[in-house]
């Protein structure tokens, strides 16, 4: 044996040499070393392997897939190319012939290009896997959980695509390769059979190119229970992984193929047959003992089945036909003695997917919360985030149902508020502290339309500042909360910013029910006014670090989106707009301006105050005298014989009465009259021009406008220069005019027009003058007309 391997190994070297290629030969030799040594290894240790594989065609078919999986492997690793492998078939064969034992083994190397080898391993690879694990369901789960299960994958892919491509009677050395592979229909069965996907990629193995639905717990909570090893320790994990892998080989129910007989609805029936394969071995999959873990895989399979439907056009029918099969599998054809019925989960995708959501998030809810008392700092943030998500979407979906009179989420709402205890609030603010979790779980409802037992709004920044605001308005008014949950359709994107603005939607359902109102009022403008900086008041409570109302953006966008529906639907007449810019200080002074204006008139005529009234008013007085005189210099502009101008109309009062030392000096207050006064009259200094004069003679109260305009205009028509360059811009006015309707209008396209008929006319004319007789013809005349074909007359003599 050793002398035939060592005269093989010089006949190789000599077949070696005619390659051509030092590097091939290379490559060549010890491939075929490795060859011969393990064929020496094996005939010397092994005596009757040979032996067997006569007997046994099973052992030799396997056997052959078994070597060429190991030449390929050596191919593709050593990066041989074409050219190289096209002389490995014809040296095969001669190893073959120079072998004992193997001359009539039945393996046959084709002529393949390395690109047609690299597809074809992936068969052997998937073959590998099918030898070593024979148990299907093992071997499935094997694909699952393997990191290369993609690459499994793209196997049993080019398998199908390779069916449709080498048909029996293709005789290319490709398809030699397959049909040689293929030929055991037990493997090809075995290998179609893996219709599940991988642990975490969606496989598309299903006829009809659909993927298949891997159903998986929520992506946010899978990721902290892979993060934190804590995914089996609920079995609902389990329990989905179970249904994905082990029923994706079922005999197909006649209940559900006449049931849904539609061509075009494979998904339907493959979701029906899983269902009565599923159901069939209920009794097998629960434990009878335990009845409230029975439940609970009821529920499980209830969200695991519904996750299976991802028809977004038709879900609402296909929900409807699964209900049908399931009760009619349930009545007539299941024998269990533990049946699972469907719940009511026909709602929209969205929905459901929010359902699913919170049931598992509650199912995990005792785990997440040991795992968050002995985690650190950092990692603890990811659970808080987490967390806060959470209860946010409880909130939103709790109060989407109160507002819509609906109970789509009755069940999870129900369970939430059963599963979050009183203590487990106290727990999330300690573990989280500044993320406001505990602020979104309320357990008390309130009908929509009734409001609260304590129907009052938190108080903002200001607190008493917007007291008696108007006389018609007042900051209580503003803040009563009852009948509120009427506008909760036109607040309800404000639930998605609850968490991160909390109050926020129970503020912009009290100020659309607010604004509203403005229609019912007698000076709407004042009320308008009241409404605005009351708004203001409240949202500077949500401001934190910063103090400009733009950055509470998405706030600020929704409120406008609020108050421009409202506008536009219900106060045609009496509309309502301001912006939501500034910042939180100048907004407060203004509020404190426009109170000190409007009671100005009533404390100056009042005679009589009650015990420490007037002394509150001298104290107003002394503190908004600051304010005053600010705003007097950037809002005012003082004429002689005209009213001042008033830049700042909503919120201040340029007479000169309402200077705060006035109100002082008629309330006796203490020290106005002293030289160390604490309290100094403002005196607005105006610049003197020919229009403007000292302020200190009171200007009467009359209209303005139009006299100011009538001085300017006379001023200017008189000026010479004004004139001149007037008449020159009104010139070249014209001309620009004239020039634009000549260029881009029909007018100059008219006026080219009749220009170059006339020059065509005496063209014309000219040319048929030209040549003539003296004498007059009395013929008939031939004219040859522009743009036709010249006529030319012969006469003979």
């Amino acid at each position: 044996m050793k002398n035939c391997i060592l005269c093989l190994f010089f006949k190789l070297s000599l077949l070696g040499s005619q390659i051509g290629n030092t590097q091939v030969k290379s490559i060549f030799r010890n491939l075929y070393k490795k060859f011969t040594r393990n064929y020496s290894i094996v005939s010397n240790e092994y005596d009757s392997y040979f032996g067997e594989i006569e007997k046994n065609k099973e052992k030799s078919k396997y056997s052959c897939k078994y070597l060429k999986y190991w030449f390929y492997d050596q191919a593709i690793a050593n990066n041989i190319n074409e050219s190289d492998i096209d002389f490995f078939p014809s040296l095969w064969s001669n190893l073959v012939r120079s072998l004992p034992g193997i001359r009539d083994f039945p393996c046959e190397f084709y002529s393949l290009k390395l690109d047609e080898i690299k597809e074809i391993k992936q068969l052997y690879d998937y073959f590998a896997l099918y030898d070593g694990y024979p148990d299907e369901a093992l071997r499935n789960f094997k694909i699952y959980d393997s990191v290369h299960c993609k690459y499994f994958k793209e196997a049993i892919d080019f398998y199908k695509r390779m069916k449709s491509r080498c048909p029996n009677n293709e005789s290319s050395e490709y398809c030699k390769e397959f049909h040689e592979y293929s030929k055991d229909s037990k493997f090809e069965k075995a290998l179609l059979s893996f219709r599940g996907i991988c642990k975490h990629k969606t496989l598309n193995t299903t006829p009809g190119g659909g993927d298949e639905t891997k159903v998986t717990l929520d992506q946010d909570l899978q990721k902290l229970a892979d993060g934190d090893n804590f995914l089996n320790d609920i079995l609902l994990s389990q329990f989905y992984e179970v249904l994905n892998i082990g029923f994706n080989n079922y005999e197909e129910s006649h209940i559900c193929n006449n049931l849904i007989k539609d061509s075009n609805s494979y998904h339907i029936t493959k979701i029906c047959n899983k269902l009565n394969a599923i159901l069939e071995k209920w009794d097998q999959i629960l434990k009878p003992s335990e009845s409230v873990i029975n439940s609970k895989y009821c529920e499980y399979l209830n969200y695991w089945i519904h996750d299976q439907i991802n028809d977004k056009l038709f879900r609402k029918k296909t929900t409807t036909l699964i209900y049908t099969a399931w009760d009619i599998l349930n009545k007539y054809k299941i024998t269990s003695k533990n049946n699972c019925w469907h719940k009511n989960f026909n709602v929209p995708e969205k929905d459901f997917k929010n359902k699913k959501k919170i049931f598992e998030f509650l199912e995990y809810y005792n785990v997440i919360k040991s795992k968050m008392e002995k985690i650190d700092t950092l990692k603890k943030e990811e659970y808080c985030e987490y967390l806060k998500s959470i209860f946010s979407l409880y909130y939103t979906v709790k109060h989407e149902d109160l507002c819509k009179k609906s109970t789509v989420y009755k069940d999870e709402v129900d369970y939430f508020q059963k599963t979050i205890k009183d203590g487990d609030l106290a727990f999330l603010k300690k573990n989280c502290p500044g993320k406001n979790i505990e602020l979104l779980f309320k357990k008390e409802q309130s009908s929509p339309g009734k409001g609260n037992q304590n129907p009052q709004l938190t108080k903002g920044k200001q607190g008493d500042e917007l007291n008696s605001l108007s006389s018609e308005t007042n900051s209580n008014d503003l803040d009563n909360v009852e009948g509120i949950d009427n506008y909760c359709g036109i607040c309800i994107n404000m639930l998605k910013l609850e968490k991160d603005y909390p109050g926020i939607n129970e503020l912009c359902k009290t100020f659309a029910k607010n604004l509203s109102k403005i229609k019912d009022k007698g000076d709407y403008n004042d009320y308008c006014l009241d409404l605005t900086y009351w708004t203001y008041d409240k949202l500077s409570g949500m401001l934190n670090s910063t103090s400009d109302y733009s950055d509470l953006g998405p706030v600020v966008m929704e409120l406008r989106r609020v108050m421009d529906h409202i506008n536009n639907t219900q106060l045609k007449n009496k509309s309502c707009y301001f912006y939501f810019d500034g910042n939180r200080t100048d907004r407060n002074e203004e509020v404190q301006l426009l109170k000190y204006f409007r009671n100005f008139d009533s404390i100056y005529a009042k005679e009589y105050f009650e015990n420490g009234e007037k002394e509150k008013h001298c104290s107003n007085a002394k503190s908004i005298n600051t304010l005053y005189e600010k705003y007097a210099y950037s809002c005012c502009t003082y004429f002689k014989d005209y009213a001042p101008f008033n830049r700042c109309r909503n919120y201040f009062k340029c007479d000169p009465k309402y200077n705060p030392y006035n109100l002082q000096s008629e309330l006796n207050c203490p020290g106005v009259f002293k030289t160390e006064s604490t309290l100094a009259k403002v005196e607005v200094l105006v610049p003197v021009d020919n229009s403007v004069n000292s302020v200190k003679e009171e200007p009467p109260k009359i209209e303005y406008f139009p006299k100011v305009i009538e001085s300017n205009y006379m001023e200017l028509i008189e000026d010479p220069f004004y004139m001149a360059s007037s008449s020159v811009f009104f010139l070249i006015g014209i001309f620009f005019v004239f020039f634009v309707f000549y260029k881009f209008t029909p007018i100059g396209t008219w006026i080219n027009r009749k220009g170059k008929k006339i020059r065509h006319i005496q063209n014309d004319y000219n040319d048929s003058q030209r040549g003539k007789l003296i004498m007059y013809d009395s013929r008939p005349e031939h004219i040859n007309y522009q743009n036709e074909r010249i006529r030319l007359s012969y006469h003979h003599a």
